[in-house]
């Protein structure tokens, strides 16, 4: 999936619609409820472009997330949060690493799957931080 493709969607996702508009002098905006259908044709059209299962990932994200709504979406620093969950998956998938080189007999297939995951990470690293730089204008 193109750049652009994913930025109409998300465009269309997040345009207002009708209901969506508070009357003057509302203390806070709306919170969005989560569009689960959404974010799995998401993960799935992105996990695509890497031939890699997306149903997985999606189970256990929404797990993780629970029913509720999307807190402080305007107020929240999402660019800042993915580098961090991005770096404690560095942090593990390292540790993972020296836990089997440790062993008298490392698995070097898991270890190859490591390291092939932390390559990975290292990439979505790279374009997380180049959307936190886009979100502010440079």
């Amino acid at each position: 999936m193109s750049a652009a493709a994913v930025e109409r969607m998300v465009a269309d996702r997040l345009r207002p619609r009708s209901g969506d508009v508070q009357a003057l002098g509302a203390v806070a905006p709306p919170v969005p409820q989560r569009d689960v259908a959404f974010e799995r044709s998401l993960t799935a059209e992105a996990a695509e472009t890497v031939h890699a299962g997306a149903a997985e990932l999606s189970a256990f994200a929404e797990a993780r997330a629970g029913d509720g709504p999307v807190r402080d979406l305007a107020s929240r620093d999402f660019g800042r949060e993915v580098r961090e969950e991005l770096a404690d998956a560095r942090n593990y998938l390292c540790w993972m690493a020296l836990q089997q080189m440790a062993v008298t007999d490392p698995d070097e297939e898991l270890i190859a799957l490591v390291l092939y995951a932390l390559a990975s990470v290292a990439q979505a690293y790279e374009y997380a931080r180049r959307m936190k730089r886009r979100q502010a204008g440079a």
